[in-house]
């Protein structure tokens, strides 16, 4: 399933590609809609029990295997949402997964910094 039309009007679709970045309102948006998507947090075990998105899933980069997340994404059919602590890795992760898989990826821009600064509902501890 494709998200690219799911998106307000606001947002150019046709600017939407694989390894975009996507601000933190627009996927809640999208998880408040019952939309189907993935979020998945890279960051450390330790961050993740501090805080992190209701529903994600913690894939530390520092064990994150790009094969296994592409087949992971394939298998879901649904997009794969990345998020960080700044913004910065999930890009990175993005757009070498997008080489490996080719499939709608896209990095939540500015990562929890950004999530948590508009105030967006997360969860504490495990």
């Amino acid at each position: 399933m494709s998200i690219k039309n799911l998106f307000p009007f606001h947002v150019k679709k046709e600017s939407l590609t694989p390894a975009s970045t996507v601000a933190p309102l627009e996927v809640f948006n999208l998880m408040r809609a019952g939309h189907s998507l993935m979020i998945i947090d890279v960051r450390t075990p330790a961050e993740f029990a501090a805080v992190h998105i209701a529903g994600s899933h913690l894939m530390p980069m520092s064990s994150l295997n790009l094969a296994d997340l592409a087949a992971k994404r394939k298998k879901s059919g649904d997009p794969f949402f990345i998020i960080c602590k700044s913004g910065i890795f999930s890009d990175k992760i993005c757009k070498n997964l997008s080489q490996v898989d080719g499939g709608e990826v896209y990095s939540i821009q500015g990562g929890m910094d950004a999530w948590q600064r508009e105030e967006l509902p997360v969860q504490r501890g495990r």
